[in-house]
């Protein structure tokens, strides 16, 4: 598996981590649906691409699933931790306006 395609995978599987995500699905389950989504998108790639999975190839294969689940979890893990500041920042805007005497 080249660099090229485990950065392809990646966005898949970040892709559809963020569809799971605003499905309504708790944010604590994002690392599982990260790594559960990179399993089968690194088997899927496998099995379309290699006649046999020989013993050779497992060790590649397992790294491409470390790295698409690291990439997947850190871009649910950025996109998170973004909505978690704009909330705050925005609390904190009213919490300065209303003690200003801005606020109703």
């Amino acid at each position: 598996m080249t660099a090229e395609t485990a950065i392809v995978i990646s966005g898949v599987v970040a892709l559809l981590v963020q569809i799971v995500k605003l499905s309504g699905v708790e944010r604590k389950w994002g690392m599982f649906w990260s790594l559960g989504f990179s399993v089968v998108a690194v088997a899927l790639y496998g099995i379309s691409n290699e006649p046999v999975l020989t013993r050779q190839l497992i060790w590649p294969y397992f790294c491409a699933i470390a790295t698409v689940a690291a990439s997947a979890v850190g871009i649910h893990s950025a996109s998170k931790n973004t909505t978690e500041m704009v909330k705050d920042a925005a609390f904190k805007a009213e919490i300065k306006r209303y003690n200003n005497g801005d606020g109703v």
